[in-house]
């Protein structure tokens, strides 16, 4: 069976963005912080969480990037959103 990559699945077209422009979209919209894991030990980690109607620029900065990550869709208080999160340390250095 063959898997169908995530920007296939919601109609995506790749597309890699420059640095500069991550760089910029992390800066405005992006955050890092520390955090838990379920052992009690604190671990780095990147967010990105934009407008639903953003999706496929959260899906572009991750095809940019070489994450493996998935990309949440969660709403909260009426409002819609795409979230991207990265726990792992190899994620990490990549962005």
């Amino acid at each position: 069976m063959e898997l169908i990559q995530e920007h296939e699945f919601y109609g995506v077209t790749p597309e890699l963005l420059s640095n500069d422009f991550i760089a910029g979209l992390i800066v405005g919209e992006g955050t890092f912080y520390w955090t838990k894991n379920s052992s009690g030990e604190k671990i780095p980690v990147f967010a990105i969480k934009l407008h639903i109607r953003d999706f496929d620029l959260l899906i572009n900065v991750k095809y940019s990037l070489g994450l493996k990550e998935k990309i949440y869709e969660y709403e909260h208080s009426g409002r819609h959103y795409g979230f991207l999160i990265v726990r792992n340390f190899e994620g990490l250095l990549q962005v």
